[in-house]
């Protein structure tokens, strides 16, 4: 489990696949069927539904039981700041390790989930701040402290 500090100092744990659902909604933008999400994740049902239990006490997302799942917008700010995370660290992949594009994608998924906002701020004050990570995607800006758990 990792901690998320909120802005009025509240403290969520996120779990790494909790943190994967989150990163699906936001880059998805639209509400998904459960279904859909399972067969995008490639989770069993019973695993996602308890995630999305989960996120939704949470308040992070908003999910109708056989229906769809969008995020909240405290879930849109959470998510926003993970992507956040995984652009700065391709970035990093590519221009410091010289990794092509896609492999440095596929890294930073499998490591932003537990990548610290101390990290992260290393790796910016290394590159500056960029517009864009090295797939021509925009980096997210964030409001306030990083202030996600991790490594």
């Amino acid at each position: 489990m990792k901690s998320l500090i909120l802005e009025d100092d509240q403290q969520i744990d996120i779990s790494i696949n909790e943190k994967i659902i989150l990163d699906f909604l936001y880059r998805w933008i639209r509400p998904i069927r459960v279904g859909d999400l399972k067969d995008y994740l490639n989770v069993k049902h019973s695993t996602l539904n308890s995630q999305l239990q989960n996120l939704e006490e949470k308040q992070l997302i908003r999910w109708k039981r056989y229906g769809s799942v969008e995020l909240t917008e405290k879930g849109k700010k959470y998510s926003s700041h993970l992507t956040r995370h995984h652009r700065i660290l391709e970035l990093f992949l590519v221009e410091t390790l010289s990794i092509s594009i896609s492999e440095a994608h596929e890294i930073s998924t499998e490591i932003t989930p537990v990548a610290s906002c101390k990290f992260i701020q290393h790796i910016v004050q290394r590159f500056g701040e960029q517009e864009k990570c090295p797939c021509g995607n925009e980096i997210p800006k964030i409001e306030g402290k990083c202030s996600i758990g991790g490594v």
